[in-house]
């Protein structure tokens, strides 16, 4: 057995343990712990890939953890026609995020989707603040905002109220974090409520809600596959949802862009932007910048701006070597700038690709290049779209892409002429009419799913294909797979004080630095996060006027 092999193999035992607890705590009718145990193990799950993409044992476990808040919530929802087309939806999210894809899909659908009223549910926001563009586009949707954690209570008291909130709208939407127990202990067994439609946002991951989804949203193909393939899912219960993307007016006029970046005119810009763990490359795979190295030593005009790595290690020393031409930005908020400041935008390798970073570049007119190592069984890690399959540049090798890039950066023509025919293609299916015929189709199946109760196949038998030693690779070399003690203690709050203290013991090694996770309950820990995130912007507000008065 290799170290993959072994890898996987370990992180299905931890899995496997937690689902032991949960199980445990079930059968001594110790329902808040099981639940815990639960997302804790989900949460093990999606970040140490451990050969799954779905658990049959832990849907169940949380079904049956579900009927004890059903009862509860039953006389607080009315029976209702869903076959109609439904006027309020419920989107359902872990926590909001002002950067990353997952809550801008959200707030976009809202702002393009104008004919309904639209609210959300944040299951677990912490002492996050909600992002502005979400919270504008609910109330002008007229909906409203629920934070379920920002009073007391744990897991099934959140559930209870979603239930509650659910019973008065007419779809339900799951854009929830791949661990979230919240909503599948809400809709488990839910009879009569409305119909509920999973977003699966992370295709390439392990998730839950495949037992209480009247179907799933897939944003591609591949992911669709997958979902048949490897979690169980019927072909019927798939939808097809393009990311929204709506259309945007040149916010720079001119050369401005290229201005405020430091750039001339006449510099050709190369642009890419992803998550930083999407560029990490293993010791024996070509990192992103090895790649484009000799693309900027055949092109002394041509520039690489690189937004979501920091300047550090393997990017410093790009930057170096490229004597300056090679700028590393970091996260940004901002990225209008660069989608505008750009001539060709580069797909991230060699880990993951980025979907939506190549969606955004094409809707601003930019032609697209992708290079993906990876074989066809792990196509799931690399980017396919409707609106991209005869516009996309794909290369097959790593000289194939440096020269696909050369041919864009000499031909003027040929970049003005591919990125024209990429925005068009990219907005007739992904902003508009074109998006909003995908929803409506979304909305009509969902009222026809709802009727069919079907037992989905599957087991949590794990499996170390291809993509499995592929992903579990990905998720180590990228930083993404966390120690299990960090996930233990990022949800240890949600479980009772006695199980928390027998899992810091068996689990933790005995950390005390981690002990007040486990003594305060996940209710107060938001409260003091929120109180600090306060004081600290307070804080922030106070320097910069003591900055202005010294100036003064």
């Amino acid at each position: 057995m290799n170290r993959v092999d072994e890898r996987l193999s370990s992180n299905f035992a931890v899995f496997q343990d937690l689902v032991r607890r949960s199980q445990g705590s079930l059968t001594k009718g110790q329902w808040t712990a099981a639940a815990a145990y639960a997302q804790i193990a989900a949460h093990c799950a999606w970040t140490l890939h451990g050969g799954i993409f779905a658990s049959r044992t832990l849907e169940r476990i949380l079904g049956q953890i579900g009927q004890v808040v059903r009862p509860v919530a039953q006389d607080c929802r009315t029976v209702r026609d869903y076959k109609a087309p439904p006027q309020h939806i419920l989107h359902v999210l872990t926590q909001a995020y002002s950067t990353g894809g997952h809550t801008r899909f959200v707030w976009r659908w809202i702002a393009q989707d104008v004919d309904r009223c639209h609210s959300v549910v944040l299951t677990r926001q912490g002492g996050r603040d909600v992002p502005r563009a979400l919270r504008d586009a609910v109330q002008s949707a007229g909906g409203r905002i629920h934070i379920l954690d920002r009073r007391p209570g744990g897991l099934l008291s959140r559930a209870h109220r979603l239930r509650v909130l659910a019973s008065a709208v007419d779809h339900i939407v799951l854009h929830i974090h791949p661990y979230d127990v919240v909503p599948i202990l809400a809709f488990s067994g839910k009879g009569g409520g409305p119909p509920v439609t999973l977003l699966n946002h992370a295709d390439h991951m392990f998730w839950l809600g495949i037992s209480v989804a009247d179907q799933v949203a897939h944003i591609r193909e591949s992911g669709a596959s997958l979902s048949q393939d490897r979690r169980g899912l019927a072909r019927g219960k798939c939808v097809f949802l393009p990311i929204p993307l709506p259309a945007k007016a040149r916010r720079f006029a001119g050369g401005e862009a290229r201005r405020l970046l430091g750039l001339s005119e006449s510099t050709l810009v190369l642009l890419s932007i992803a998550r930083p763990q999407k560029y990490t490359a293993p010791p024996d795979c070509l990192h992103f910048v090895d790649a484009l190295l000799p693309v900027l030593q055949g092109h002394p005009n041509a520039v690489l701006l690189v937004v979501g790595p920091e300047e550090k290690e393997k990017w410093a020393e790009g930057v170096r070597q490229a004597q300056g031409r090679i700028k590393v930005f970091g996260i940004r908020e901002d990225v209008d700038l660069f989608y505008e400041a750009a001539d060709v935008f580069l797909d991230s390798f060699p880990r993951l690709g980025s979907l939506t970073s190549l969606l955004e570049a094409g809707s601003h007119g930019l032609p697209l290049v992708s290079y993906c190592p990876h074989p066809a069984q792990a196509r799931v890690l690399c980017c396919d779209d409707p609106a991209l399959s005869e516009v996309l540049n794909r290369a097959g090798n790593v000289n194939e892409f440096r020269e696909r890039i050369g041919e864009l950066l000499e031909n003027c023509e040929l970049r003005l002429r591919q990125g024209e025919l990429t925005k068009n293609s990219v907005l007739a299916i992904h902003d508009g009419k074109g998006w909003r015929g995908f929803v409506q189709d979304l909305y009509l199946r969902a009222s026809h799913a709802h009727a069919v109760s079907e037992e989905q196949e599957g087991s949590d038998v794990p499996q170390a294909s291809e993509l499995d030693t592929l992903l579990a690779g990905v998720h180590d070399s990228s930083g993404f797979a966390k120690d299990v003690r960090a996930i233990v203690w990022q949800q240890a709050g949600l479980l009772p004080f006695v199980n928390g203290i027998g899992l810091w013991c068996t689990m933790v090694g005995q950390d005390w630095r981690s002990f007040p996770f486990f003594i305060l309950p996940d209710c107060i820990q938001t409260v003091l996060k929120r109180c600090i995130g306060w004081l600290s912007r307070r804080w922030r507000k106070v320097e910069v006027s003591r900055s202005g008065r010294a100036l003064g």
